[in-house]
């Protein structure tokens, strides 16, 4: 193989997910780009998810372990891995056949300096003839250009999560650099994980739908996160107070500025929820009345000149990547 095709490994985490996992693994082996590792992580499934992947003998690697939870099984995939790139696939979501040759490709030419790359999605609604919509512009990332350098990833994403996980192609370095994911938090780990690479310096990113999201298929976490808003939000009070106190982060005022500001609104969205779910007249009503406030104000600060925007730039051979973005930060 040559040096231009670095091995990718691909990682599946899966739990009790046996109708869909085969759909999943041909779904990866799809993809038009030549040298791939496909491990699956099975992570204490009961069901008959282990036959199905014996279907595949070879053709992937099987980790097994007890339940310990998503995050748990992809730090488990990261430390199997064989690969120079690391990409995430969840075992109900799809990719287009060319996203881990365009993420590579554009890796490659933006050099090590770039630890990850990002693609845009496509969300399929939860509703039967929902219409789909592109979680870009569910996040507000507006990039100018169809693919190149993202040069303010970490003041963006202290001021919002974004669709992260089935998107991302990481470079393994940055993900030891970082730690991986943070198995402590039951939700929004993917969120954890692109602060912390987000430090590292600018992305790479393309604007073209590669990946298909079905966040409503029966046992995703996305479908439990609504049912547990208390605790989703309490993940999001943590690793937003985990990234103030970081010492990149509290040299970098515009990017403490948004992390100060969304831990405010998540603890005020946590108690709403708290509240909501308090047994006593009127609970409910008061609850939600506070979430819709929340909501507005929201809503209110997006339409701002205070709400950070993507900043991009086109991919030139003659700009150095890391001097580029030193100079944007300071």
């Amino acid at each position: 193989m040559v040096a231009r095709d670095p091995l990718v490994s691909v990682v599946i985490p899966t739990f009790n997910r046996a109708n869909i996992i085969a759909q999943t693994i041909g779904d990866v082996r799809r993809q038009t780009y030549p040298n791939l590792e496909i491990i699956v992580v099975d992570d204490g499934s009961t069901d008959d998810t282990r036959a199905r992947l014996e279907e595949f003998g070879n053709e992937i690697r099987v980790v097994a372990q007890q339940n310990q939870g998503a995050a748990s099984a992809r730090n488990r995939g990261i430390s199997e891995a064989r690969g120079e790139i690391i990409a995430f696939q969840d075992s109900d979501d799809q990719w287009h056949p060319t996203k881990i040759a365009r993420q590579v490709g554009l890796l490659q030419k933006l050099g090590p300096a770039v630890p990850c790359c990002v693609c845009n999605a496509v969300f399929r609604s939860e509703s039967p003839g929902g219409a789909e919509r592109q979680t870009f512009s569910i996040g507000m990332l507006r990039p100018t250009h169809e693919e190149g350098l993202w040069l303010n990833p970490a003041e963006v994403i202290a001021s919002r999560c974004i669709f992260f996980n089935q998107v991302v192609a990481v470079r393994r370095d940055a993900l030891m650099t970082v730690g991986g994911y943070n198995s402590q938090l039951r939700y929004l780990e993917e969120w954890d994980l692109a602060l912390k690479l987000a430090r590292l310096g600018p992305w790479g990113f393309i604007r073209e739908p590669l990946t298909y999201w079905n966040p409503g298929s029966q046992g995703s976490i996305t479908s439990r996160a609504k049912s547990e808003a208390v605790q989703l939000h309490g993940c999001g009070v943590r690793l937003l107070t985990d990234a103030l106190a970081t010492g990149e982060n509290q040299a970098n005022i515009k990017t403490r500025s948004y992390l100060v500001q969304t831990l405010r609104s998540q603890r005020r969205m946590q108690y709403a929820w708290q509240v909501n779910e308090k047994k006593f007249v009127g609970a409910s009503v008061i609850g939600r009345t506070l979430m819709a406030i929340e909501r507005y104000f929201a809503a209110v600060m997006r339409r701002t000149g205070h709400f950070p925007k993507m900043i991009t730039k086109e991919l030139d051979h003659r700009v150095d990547c890391r001097e580029l973005y030193e100079t944007y930060v300071t």
